[in-house]
């Protein structure tokens, strides 16, 4: 929606979380964030570049995630946050 509201003119970053708290709540386990927040980058890129994803539910059925309303820009300019790791620069 932001994307539409501006024209275009967004980027968004991302970062992996950098305290063990950060994912008390999550299946993702503290020393995997990393290849985790990348994985999930690509998700994002291809649902920006219209293409759906396909998740199953709780009850086992398929579900199609995709991006409404379509956005403005083709491709998403995207950063990563880095408090200085070497696996956060590529």
């Amino acid at each position: 929606m932001i994307d539409n509201l501006s024209n275009g003119r967004i980027d968004i970053s991302f970062a992996s979380g950098w305290n063990i708290h950060d994912f008390l709540i999550s299946n993702v386990e503290f020393e995997n964030r990393y290849d985790f927040m990348f994985a999930q980058i690509k998700e994002v890129k291809r649902l920006w570049e219209g293409e759906p994803i396909i998740y199953k539910n709780k009850e086992d059925r398929k579900v199609e995630l995709f991006i409404y309303p379509p956005p403005v820009q083709k491709k998403l300019p995207t950063w990563i946050t880095s408090t200085g790791n070497k696996k956060t620069f590529y």
